[in-house]
């Protein structure tokens, strides 16, 4: 097994699209959730201490093989039992821009209280990973906002990609922003042994947003008027910015 992970909103499931468009049948998006929906609130659970590694590594070893690479956010959470049941896997860490990335979440209310409202009660498997979403090991989590909580999640993520990959020898670090170009498609196919599309067929999936789940963000809009604004990005970026430069990102 391969695997392809970040931050959510970072990507995965074009990822996974695009890897498909390749080979048929090689990639699934959150292909673990599918086999074994514990992963959603266990991920958190190892992560804030309430999972023992055992618990996780039974999970992750239920991957039947095929298809061979899961786009995954939530593995992020969970690498050291990940790792240990698959040493060998090739692991993409996909970035996406803070800004970008934060606000998608935000807009998605990511750490809201629309869960918890009557009115948003319109898709269970949407609320059940919303109330799984971990609480991020900081002294004043409850003390930080809507776009702060996001922010922090944001880091987490990485820090952790970061500090657990360090010395795994199969490691790509991609930004989602340079799957634009040939060069890094190129580069992405080749680390994961994926034949590469058709041209016509790449420009297409270039031209196509996967996932993007405009119809929750209208709905989440209409119970919770909120419009980002250059402020949000100055926060985002002030919080963000140690991080993101590593990847390239600048202000």
């Amino acid at each position: 097994m391969d695997f392809v992970t970040g931050h959510p909103r970072s990507g995965t499931q074009w990822v996974s699209e695009l890897l498909v468009a390749g080979e048929p049948g090689v990639s699934g998006h959150e292909t673990l959730a599918a086999i074994d929906e514990r992963i959603v609130s266990l991920a958190s659970a190892y992560y804030e201490g309430r999972a023992q590694p055992a618990q996780l590594e039974a999970l992750v070893r239920r991957y039947p093989g095929t298809p061979r690479v899961d786009c995954n956010w939530k593995l992020s959470w969970v690498l050291p039992p990940l790792l240990a049941a698959h040493p060998t896997a090739r692991i993409v860490h996909l970035t996406r821009d803070p800004r970008a990335n934060v606000r998608s979440c935000v807009e998605l209310d990511y750490y809201g209280a629309l869960v918890d409202d009557p009115r948003y009660q319109t898709d269970p498997r949407r609320n059940r990973w919303l109330r799984s979403l971990p609480r991020v090991a900081r002294a004043d989590w409850d003390g930080l906002s809507l776009v702060e909580r996001n922010c922090a999640f944001w880091i987490e993520t990485h820090r952790l990609l970061d500090e657990t990959l360090a010395s795994h020898p199969r490691v790509l670090v991609m930004r989602f922003e340079d799957l634009g170009t040939d060069l890094a498609v190129q580069q992405l196919f080749g680390f994961l042994d994926v034949a590469l599309p058709p041209a016509a067929t790449l420009d297409a999936l270039r031209a196509t947003r996967i996932n993007a789940k405009l119809d929750e963000k209208r709905e989440v809009a209409a119970l919770r008027p909120r419009a980002w604004t250059a402020g949000d990005d100055a926060i985002v970026w002030q919080r963000c910015a140690a991080i993101a430069r590593r990847f390239g990102y600048r202000e």
